[in-house]
């Protein structure tokens, strides 16, 4: 029976690795390592991903907020400016007038 022990193939198991004959096998727990780490840095990306658009969301939004207050404040100077118009064509048509009327001091 010794002889016949000899010849089966000498399986040496081993939680780190396989060998079989003094051939290497891959493990397939260093697989399943690479396999849960590559889809942690694929959650870490999605993730990223997700804050990246939340945020550009969050600046589009400010960006038309300051859009919108560019056109008012745009408005609001085209009002001053109609009116600092209006008085400045008062001002000389009234100045007109007054040229002709001189405060002489005396009531």
């Amino acid at each position: 029976m010794g002889k016949h022990d000899a010849k089966q193939p000498k399986l040496n198991f081993d939680h780190k690795r396989s060998t079989r004959q003094g051939e290497l096998v891959q493990r397939p727990q260093a697989t399943e390592e690479r396999d849960l780490a590559a889809d942690d840095q694929g959650e870490d990306l999605r993730t990223l991903m997700l804050e990246m658009r939340s945020s550009l969301r969050n600046i589009d939004t400010k960006l038309d907020n300051l859009a919108s207050q560019l056109d008012s404040v745009k408005t609001q100077v085209a009002t001053h400016e109609t009116r600092l118009d209006t008085l400045e064509t008062r001002l000389v048509n009234s100045g007109g007038a007054c040229k002709g009327k001189k405060n002489t001091g005396s009531g």
